[in-house]
């Protein structure tokens, strides 16, 4: 991520200094959905003359909006009061599911189609590479348990895999006269 607001050069700041975590709201254009991402800063990976940088972070978790503030008395970054959820940012899939993901992986193989699998089992990584759209993410995240989670994951890699069978059986079949 590069840095190079002022209020998020002195949120790295902070963060850089006392070790904290920080979070990223979830909004589609201006309108605050009261989810994000709890982040932790990993590394600078480069500061410029000017004061911007390079900083390479990671999700830890989710939350749910309490309280947001635009800004703190002393700070220049907005605030908040959050409750974290469950982490499912860890949260393996199950093994039909995995199965399931590996023939959609080996069906890639050899096409020009623009997914980009990943060699994991995390739910939230393997459903990332699966081109859902926002609201489809921010739906899933909010399903209670991990067992639902799961079968909306394998749902939506067997409708996935099965355009790309269909789009392999066309690719031979459909000629421009």
């Amino acid at each position: 991520m590069h840095v190079f607001e002022p209020r998020y050069r002195q949120l790295f700041a902070d963060i850089a200094s006392s070790g904290s975590a920080f979070g990223i709201p979830y909004a589609v254009g201006r309108l605050n959905k009261g989810l994000g991402s709890r982040c932790r800063l990993v590394s600078v990976v480069q500061t410029y003359p000017s004061g911007e940088s390079d900083v390479l972070i990671e999700c830890e978790g989710l939350f749910r909006m309490e309280d947001f503030q635009s800004m703190k008395e002393d700070k220049l970054y907005p605030y908040g009061t959050v409750s974290l959820l469950r982490s499912i940012a860890q949260e393996a899939c199950s093994v039909a599911s995995a199965q399931v993901y590996e023939r959609f992986r080996a069906e890639l193989e050899g096409t020009d189609l623009h997914f980009h699998p990943v060699a994991s089992d995390h739910v939230l990584t393997m459903l990332s590479s699966l081109q859902c759209t926002d609201e489809e993410k921010h739906r899933f995240v909010l399903l209670p348990d991990a067992e639902e989670r799961d079968r909306v994951l394998r749902e939506r890699i067997q409708l996935v895999l099965s355009l790309v069978q269909q789009e392999k059986v066309t690719e031979h079949g459909i000629y421009l006269s």
